[in-house]
């Protein structure tokens, strides 16, 4: 996992090395419920479907890096990108 930015309604992750992005979602969804399931949390947590999109051009991360950090900004949540606590990586 390179980059992640967790906004209210979603996530954003930029992966490499996955061989299996269905399989890995699956795991990924599966133990942040567990994980909030011990804290007390047992609403739907998760839609059912995901998107993703492959980067075959190394021009193209930095392009989705910026989209991922201008998120928050752009959601109305902070004004700028680095006042968002919730990311890692962008």
């Amino acid at each position: 996992m390179h980059a992640y930015v967790i906004m209210p309604d979603h996530v954003h992750i930029l992966l490499s090395g996955v061989l299996d992005v269905i399989e890995w979602v699956r795991w990924f969804k599966a133990g942040v419920s567990l994980r909030v399931g011990k804290k007390g949390f047992h609403a739907p947590l998760w839609q059912k479907s995901f998107y993703d999109e492959g980067i075959r051009k190394p021009e193209k991360v930095q392009e989705v890096l910026r989209y991922m950090s201008e998120n928050p900004v752009e959601a109305g949540l902070v004004e700028k990108p680095w006042d968002w606590a919730h990311k890692y990586g962008c």
